[in-house]
């Protein structure tokens, strides 16, 4: 187990805690099982998907977990938080869902969030060249 895994686990772990879930309750949140969740708290080196899947249940941003690994702190994504788009959710939760499907899936979510920041990116440079203090 390396260090930055163990680091990205106690972060994982952290964030669950806070958000008050369970490790069962976190794992299907992302679409993953308990036993996959539990091996990232504990630093063990999982695929990235499961990675994905992580970000996802606790509504950090995409690339969040390199963020961990590279020693900045996660960022979290506004518009998938934990309790975030019930649709989402549910289709995620879905059993029969594919391994690509879900990769599909959070391709995506990734896609929409990537828009959105841009949006977020353009107004605040707006505001800031208009004088507006709330940017």
């Amino acid at each position: 187990m390396s260090s930055d895994l163990a680091v990205l686990g106690v972060a994982v772990r952290t964030a669950r805690q806070w958000a008050g879930l369970t490790i069962e309750e976190a794992a299907r949140r992302g679409g993953l099982s308990p036993v996959t969740w539990a091996r990232v708290e504990k630093g063990a080196a999982v695929r990235g998907l499961t990675y994905a899947a992580i970000e996802r249940a606790l509504g950090w941003a995409s690339g969040a977990v390199d963020a961990v690994l590279a020693g900045a702190e996660p960022v979290i994504d506004a518009f998938m938080t934990p309790g975030g788009d019930p649709l989402i959710e549910e289709i995620w939760a879905n059993p029969d869902l594919t391994e690509g499907q879900k990769l599909h899936l959070d391709q995506l979510v990734r896609s929409a969030n990537a828009q959105l920041e841009a949006v977020r990116q353009t107004v605040r440079e707006r505001l800031r060249r208009t004088g507006d203090h709330l940017a």
